[in-house]
């Protein structure tokens, strides 16, 4: 079947629970199918227009059986009413094979290219745990979250992130469904009822449709206290140190759990300066404040 490419490699496929527990009661006078296929259309109608989109189900096909899971919508540019249309067809039968579903939909994906970071998404939504056993799906979880594709299927580079949706769940229910979104890199949400299940489907697609972007500064470490630098934090009440002309700070400073902060001399009405009290035997020699970036050395 021929996938779209993703711009910025973000694309989404929605695996959803259609297990026999789904036509149980939901708390709100509907059944919980019911109530995922609402959830499922607040999604749609709150992701872009054109967005790479898919939904998968499981157990909804047999009565029994444990690779009972099917791709009722391919990850194409979304369509709204293509969507709500075929969620509306989908009807709660039979078990709950958790672990081949997120691996079918990790092939469903389009492939990611290189030079942006990846932003396919699986979020699996389910009312209970696995009823077949094998594959676990903690190491499907596992197994994509460290490989990207399953090894065998077409060429992908990049990893997609697992989400996981619990509707009404607990115990070890609840502990699978942590598990799969621990091991596939993504978070874990507990909708106990109808409203939460909306919202928190809602908000799984928003690393893949908005996207993300990380920033800092790159820091290194060193093999001894001479290489190391903290930056000097004042304590409460102490005045920065005075500056001389030749840009060297005029007196030594007491170093502090985070920094050091350098005394300066006194006057009516400033605030008392930081003291250093002479050092004790064996103990490091104060930190002392460098010229221009204000940062502290530890000697």
């Amino acid at each position: 079947m021929p996938q779209t490419v993703a711009e910025d490699n973000a694309s989404l496929v929605m695996v959803l629970d259609s297990s026999g527990s789904m036509a149980e009661d939901d708390g709100s006078d509907g059944t919980r199918i019911e109530s995922a296929r609402r959830a499922v259309g607040a999604v749609v109608d709150a992701l872009p227009g054109g967005h790479p989109t898919g939904l998968r189900v499981y157990g909804a096909d047999r009565e029994a059986g444990c690779t009972d899971t099917r791709l009722v919508r391919p990850v194409e540019p979304l369509d709204r009413a293509a969507v709500e249309r075929v969620v509306a067809e989908v009807e709660p039968r039979g078990d709950a094979p958790i672990g081949p579903a997120p691996r079918r939909a990790a092939e469903d994906l389009p492939g990611a290219s290189g030079g942006s970071p990846d932003r396919r998404t699986i979020p699996l939504v389910s009312d209970g745990e696995d009823t077949c056993g094998t594959p676990d799906p903690c190491e499907v979880a596992a197994e994509l979250g460290g490989q990207g594709r399953s090894s065998g299927s077409a060429g992908s580079s990049g990893t997609p992130r697992s989400d996981a949706i619990g509707f009404q769940v607990d115990g070890k229910a609840r502990e699978q469904l942590e598990c799969i979104a621990r091991a596939g890199h993504g978070s874990y949400y507990d909708a106990p009822d109808v409203g939460a299940l909306a919202r928190r489907l809602q908000r799984v697609p928003r690393l893949s449709a908005d996207g993300y972007r990380m920033e800092g500064e790159r820091i290194t470490g060193g093999r001894t206290a001479d290489d190391l630098a903290v930056t000097a934090v004042p304590r409460p009440g102490c005045r920065s140190p005075p500056w001389t002309a030749s840009g060297s700070p005029s007196s030594r400073t007491r170093g502090t759990g985070r920094g050091a902060a350098a005394p300066g001399g006194t006057s009516a009405g400033t605030p008392e300066p930081c003291r250093s009290p002479p050092p004790s035997a064996g103990s490091p020699r104060p930190a002392e404040t460098g010229p221009a970036t204000g940062r502290a050395a530890i000697r």
